[in-house]
């Protein structure tokens, strides 16, 4: 509510009503003196909210709240569009956009105190979209921005302005049948849903389009842009990756100037520019680097790209290059599918897809200048910011890199800091104190927001007694750190915060130092913790408040690296060695539990390794469908494989080959190929270390599957081959069969036909024999496709359908879809045209009832051409525009053959 009327009194009244629905308590006023006294030490600064007859001001600095400055952006891109520059106008509406995370006032839009303003903002929001498309349009960009005008037509279909936009990105994209199309569909929708034909701009454009009107060419918009404006376009969705900027950064002036200096500049030749940020642990490096990251965003219009390589402290090993350009890749907009194995190609597609581009990246936490070398554009708009504890020398030494160090405070600004942090007064009334608390902080930032916030946490205290207090921990802190330790001075300011912890608190805190993962969240952490959701959630809460930790995302956490160093240091020495394993184990077998409930919904048929049953505190991951197994296997996808890491280096090697096993549904739809060949590799040593025979089996066989799917075909066989022969040794036929279906796969994707049929007809035998109905549903259907290549039709038709029966016995509609989909292209082939429809729209029936997007669009293409077989060339176009949307929204490579198909039916 302050935030609503920032920099305005609200009266009391108005919060008492707001905040209890119109039904306050009688204490209401005096509770609301506790919220607004708690509220000004959140905010660390007591002129921030002031009391003013009848109520509260809450003060609001220019371009602190996300909708003013949306609001601010939004009128410069509108004046950049009345002066006719186009490029400024797409750029400012782009970064109005990314300052959206979901609905305004999320969750609190039904108090009529903030709907309206809800309402208000989620027009101008809507407003912004369209002005920068149609931007965009002008600038020639018409391609890129048919997925997401599908998209928002999809979202919002009665909104005739992106109905517009797309049907004119459609036609200056040569797609004329489409654009019809496009605007048929959506005066068919107005007409249904509101009984009115569609506006005049709408109607103009339809009949403009229908007269091939030369006005509609998008070259006449284009005379007066600027040529760098006809570049490839960025992505259109600028990544925008940064962390939160620091609260209350302070200091660093010098240093500040000195990554100014570096930024691009019209008057200078422009060239790619790499700043070293180095520094102790705890110094401040992050947060300099993200600060001025925050700062300086406006110059670096296509994106602000953001990893941790994780070169120090105790998160797992350093990052892997080929994760991180995975990521930042992805990020750009390339389709997983496109992404290159080999290193050396990834990093080329990285270059390549930022040149010509402004993109700011800030690798933090490098270990060495190789880890770093790899991940550097060849764009002369971009800047790099490294931060290490090391110098990157020979980053200076041959790519001259600026050498930016960060020092300790000065101690006028550790008083500052100190000033900002607690209370002005306490430092003001006691200066010697507060110079020798500055003194035994060693100046560093870290430490002395701790010390600060201890500060906060004793309001009764002096800064003399607060000194003296800590003055008395060096004696017992003596375990914690050698004394050539650069950090020791650091570890005594995490001390103090720790030991004022309660007892529940610091077991919490501590224990959360042995999650071997980036960031953990409220689920894990309740196993961690043998704790229920709730207290799980107070414990997490009360660490947030002194900040030991930080709440990246509803409900996930983060350490620092050095507190998580802390966390693991003070569980090694103060919780008993059984109760850190029983945490841990329990930590371990909640990831692996919930990736059964990821495979169960991915693959519920497959078979999966047997597994104690979770402890009854554990709340293992509840997903309802496939796209929010999907959804948490990304969120969780880092943690999962440190998981898979840490069990193998500490001996939990059940965890250790069975998680990474059962991800491989996972690995397949999300196409995480590098994850699964390198976790299955490690998972295949441990196996064989621990003589699971059975596992390794299964491993072999699942890590031929992954190097079929990139086309690794030598590799594929040995490993299928191996699986097929350790099989035969224990006596798992399961696994033999498997590995034969897959291995008939294989030989089809090469045309050895008599292989695929040898292999495929082996499966079927053993998986009768074994009475085991999936396998044999899949053995039919890779034996059906077979035959269809051949082609032998009717062969193909008579293992489809008793696919299909199996399929339909065990409720496996994932199976159903894709035997539909192939029964209808076969019937297609035959010129059985009704049958072939029939399948076809079966097969779309039970895609869209899966929620599955490929299978639905491929179920439409096929349907669009038994259309078109039989005459009618309005349906097929219908459909086909249906199924190269859905590719296109996937970056899936079959949308280049849909659309030539389009172009071929005019």
């Amino acid at each position: 509510m302050l935030l609503r009327h920032g920099n305005r009194t609200v009266s009391v009244d108005v919060l008492v009503d707001a905040l209890w629905d119109g039904r306050p308590p009688r204490s209401a006023q005096s509770n609301l003196r506790v919220y607004a006294h708690h509220l000004r030490r959140a905010l660390g600064a007591d002129d921030r909210l002031v009391w003013e007859s009848p109520g509260y001001r809450l003060r609001v600095c220019q371009g602190e709240l996300d909708a003013h400055r949306f609001e601010d952006l939004l009128a410069r891109g509108r004046d950049a569009r009345r002066g006719g520059d186009l490029l400024a106008t797409s750029t400012l509406l782009r970064e109005a956009h990314s300052l959206w995370r979901g609905p305004a006032y999320e969750g609190l839009a039904d108090s009529p105190h903030l709907a309206d303003e809800a309402e208000r903002l989620a027009e101008l929001h809507l407003a912004a979209i369209e002005e920068r498309l149609s931007a965009d349009l002008d600038l020639g960009r018409h391609r890129d921005l048919v997925p997401e005008l599908r998209t928002l037509t999809a979202e919002h279909p009665l909104r005739e302005p992106f109905c517009a936009l797309l049907v004119l990105a459609l036609y200056r994209s040569a797609r004329q049948a489409e654009a019809l199309e496009a605007y048929q569909e959506a005066r068919g929708t107005l007409v249904a849903e509101l009984g009115v034909e569609p506006g005049p701009q709408l109607r103009a454009l339809h009949q403009a389009i229908l007269e091939e009107d030369p006005g509609l060419d998008t070259a006449r918009s284009l005379v007066s842009v600027p040529e760098a404006a006809r570049a490839e376009p960025p992505a259109l969705a600028p990544p925008r990756q940064l962390p939160l900027d620091v609260s209350m950064f302070t200091g660093r002036e010098a240093e500040l100037a000195r990554l100014d200096r570096l930024l691009p500049r019209p008057e200078e030749p422009a060239d790619m520019v790499i700043a070293s940020v180095s520094g102790t642990a705890g110094v401040g490096k992050t947060a300099l680097a993200v600060h001025w990251a925050h700062r300086v965003g406006d110059h670096f219009p296509d994106g602000l790209l953001f990893t941790d390589l994780c070169g120090f402290g105790s998160t797992g090993r350093p990052a892997r290059v080929e994760d991180v350009l995975n990521g930042f890749l992805r990020a750009l907009g390339v389709p997983p599918a496109a992404i290159p194995l080999p290193l050396e190609e990834r990093a080329a597609l990285f270059r390549t897809r930022l040149n010509g581009r402004r993109v700011l990246i800030v690798l933090d936490n490098a270990a060495t200048s190789g880890q770093v070398r790899w991940l550097l554009p060849g764009s002369p708009g971009c800047r790099v910011v490294v931060t290490s504890r090391n110098r990157m020398s020979g980053l200076m030494a041959r790519e001259g890199a600026h050498d930016v160090p960060v020092d300790l405070l000065s101690l006028a600004d550790a008083l500052a800091l100190l000033r900002r942090v607690t209370r002005p007064e306490l430092v003001d009334t006691e200066p010697e104190a507060a110079v020798e608390l500055a003194r035994r902080c060693a100046f560093l930032p870290l430490a002395l927001r701790l010390a600060a916030e201890l500060a906060a946490l004793r309001p009764g205290f002096t800064m003399a007694e607060l000194t003296r207090e800590l003055a008395g921990t060096r004696d017992r802190l003596a375990l914690l750190a050698a004394a050539d330790d650069e950090t020791t001075t650091v570890r005594e300011a995490l001390s103090w915060s720790y030991e004022v912890l309660d007892p529940q608190t610091a077991r919490a805190f501590r224990l959360l130092g042995l999650h071997p993962g980036q960031d953990i969240s409220l689920a894990a952490a309740a196993a961690l913790f043998n704790a229920g959701g709730t207290r799980t959630a107070e414990l997490l809460a009360a660490l947030t408040r002194v900040h030991l930790i930080q709440e990246t995302a509803r409900g996930r956490y983060r350490f620092h690296d050095l507190l998580k160093d802390y966390a693991a240091d003070r569980a090694d020495a103060d919780e008993p060695r059984e109760g850190r394993q029983a945490a841990l184990r329990r930590l371990l077998t909640w990831y692996l539990h919930s990736a059964l409930a990821v495979d169960r919904v991915l693959m519920p048929w497959r078979r999966r390794v047997p597994v104690d049953p979770p402890d009854p505190v554990c709340e293992v991951a509840v997903l309802e469908s496939a796209g929010a197994a999907v959804k948490w296997c990304e969120t969780e996808r880092l943690n999962m494989m440190a998981v898979a890491d840490h069990a193998a280096r500490t001996g939990h090697d059940e965890v250790a080959w069975k998680l990474p096993f059962t991800l491989w549904s996972y690995f397949y739809v999300s196409t995480r190929w590098d994850d699964w060949i390198a976790s299955h590799h490690l998972a295949l040593q441990v196996a064989r270390r621990s003589g699971e025979r059975y596992g390794e089996s299964l491993l072999l066989t699942s890590l031929a599957n992954a190097h079929r799917e990139i086309h690794r075909h030598d590799e594929a066989f040995d490993r299928f081959h191996e699986a097929i022969a350790l099989s035969q040794e224990i006596g798992e036929p399961w696994v033999e069969a498997a590995a034969r279906t897959l291995l008939c796969m294989s030989h089809r994707d090469l045309r050895q036909h008599d292989a695929a049929f040898g292999h495929g007809r082996a499966a079927l035998k053993i998986f009768a024999k074994i009475g085991d109905p999936w396998g044999r549903a899949w053995a039919l259907h890779q034996l059906g496709e077979t035959y269809a290549d051949v082609p032998r039709n009717d062969e193909a038709v008579d293992h489809l359908r008793q696919a299909l029966t199996l399929f339909g016995e065990i409720d496996d509609r994932m199976g159903r879809s894709r035997v539909l989909s192939i029964l209808g292209r076969i019937h297609r082939n035959r010129g059985r045209f009704e049958e072939a429809a029939g399948y076809a729209r079966q097969a779309l029936a039970v895609a869209r009832e899966l929620g599955s997007r490929q299978s639905e669009a491929s179920a439409l293409y096929t349907l669009g051409d038994v259309q078109y077989d039989t005459g009618q060339l309005p349906a097929a176009r219908r459909s086909w525009g249906h199924a190269l949307a859905i590719f296109e929204q996937l970056g899936a490579p079959q949308a280049a053959k849909v659309r030539e198909r389009i172009r071929q039916a005019r």
